[in-house]
């Protein structure tokens, strides 16, 4: 603001006084508001690369494992793992929508998470079959997707 009745001189060093003040102080704030956006940035990028383990609450019976083969098991395993990678490749395509591609993602790997406990409980390693299988370079959509949910060990 300036006054009138100071000289000339006085009234623009206050002024400029002044206005270095209120610089200083928006300098101040856009650093602390930097930092926040920064912080937030960070956890929100934490939290996308460790993310939970998926819980899927499936209980397969002792009889359901005598059921199955450990060939039929393997079979549908691998089956269910080339189905939701191309069903993965479909979607990033824009060949089916999003509501199609998460109703078969949730059936798909409901699906892959039985059959892993299955294969487990007759005593299977699922690290030796993926890498017998070669899943990694095979399905790679489909392989990301899984060990990303805490489906597939990590690392392999």
């Amino acid at each position: 603001m300036i006054q009138k009745n100071k000289p000339k001189n006085e009234m623009d060093e206050k002024s400029i006084d002044e206005l270095e003040a209120e610089i200083t102080k928006l300098n101040r704030k856009v650093v602390q508001q930097t930092q926040t956006v920064k912080n937030i940035l960070q956890t929100t990028v934490k939290n996308q690369s460790n993310p939970p383990p998926l819980e899927i609450p499936i209980r397969i019976t002792e009889a359901e494992v005598e059921a199955h083969t450990l060939e039929h098991a393997q079979a549908e395993f691998y089956a269910s793992i080339a189905t939701l990678d191309t069903i993965i490749s479909n979607y990033q395509l824009g060949k089916i929508d999003a509501q199609i591609y998460n109703e078969q993602l949730k059936f798909l790997i409901s699906d892959i998470f039985k059959f892993k406990i299955l294969l487990e409980k007759k005593g299977y390693n699922i690290s030796a079959f993926i890498q017998e299988e070669n899943i990694m370079s095979k399905f790679t959509n489909a392989y990301q997707k899984l060990k990303t949910l805490g489906i597939f060990p990590t690392p392999l």
